[in-house]
């Protein structure tokens, strides 16, 4: 049961300590060369699930996403995301494993000759950080409802091993109310054995008196 509660602890606390995280900007490497980037750093993160998450993530964007294997990049084509830019904008995302459970969430937002920035765009960069802060709580929910159904999967295990318990209880007491039944009949045959054994010598005793008494009898006639 103790497992039970630390996993629900950490999927009550874990939103909070995965969503204080930073939007971090700077130059960063990627297939089409050094270019300005949005990242998130995740703790505790599991880089599969952000990958899987990221992809139904960025469909709210109405682009076309493709996995680009030879850079391990996810390649938005033509996402529409107007507080950025009123044209079509590609989005590039790469999620990196800093090793000990620390992935960091890198993104480039492509406007057609020119890469996102602070500098020359502030308002759409605002913007690129909520993203990937809203990116942070998805991946978060995420986390949670795979936290919840591994606690489900182990609250029910533990319910059908309390049932095979309280079965198994039930058989030995069922047993032990038989034995006990079984031992009280043997005591009560057991005694009516006695009390014939008993009867059985008292005749005995009557007889060997009798015969006794005979046997004086013959010699006063004698």
């Amino acid at each position: 049961m103790w497992k039970i509660v630390s996993i629900l602890s950490f999927a009550l606390t874990a939103p909070w300590f995965l969503w204080s995280q930073e939007v971090y900007e700077a130059d960063r490497a990627m297939s089409l060369g050094l270019q300005n980037s949005f990242s998130i750093i995740i703790n505790e993160g599991d880089i599969m699930t952000v990958r899987k998450q990221w992809e139904k993530f960025v469909r709210q964007y109405a682009g076309k996403t493709r996995y680009l294997t030879y850079s391990d990049e996810f390649f938005t084509d033509n996402a529409k995301i107007t507080p950025i830019s009123s044209n079509p904008v590609d989005v590039y995302m790469h999620a990196y494993d800093r090793g000990g459970g620390i992935i960091e969430v890198q993104t480039w937002f492509f406007l057609g000759g020119v890469y996102l920035q602070s500098k020359m765009h502030p308002a759409g960069a605002e913007y690129a950080r909520q993203i990937m802060r809203e990116f942070l709580q998805s991946y978060s929910r995420a986390i949670i409802a795979v936290v919840i159904d591994k606690t489900q999967e182990q609250l029910q295990a533990e319910e059908r091993e309390f049932a095979r318990i309280q079965k198994d209880r039930r058989e030995l007491e069922a047993r032990i109310t038989k034995l006990e039944s079984e031992l009280l009949a043997a005591k009560q045959q057991l005694k009516v054995l006695d009390d014939q054994a008993d009867a059985e010598t008292l005749i005995q005793q009557r007889n060997d008196q009798l015969q006794q008494l005979k046997a004086q009898k013959e010699l006063t006639r004698e």
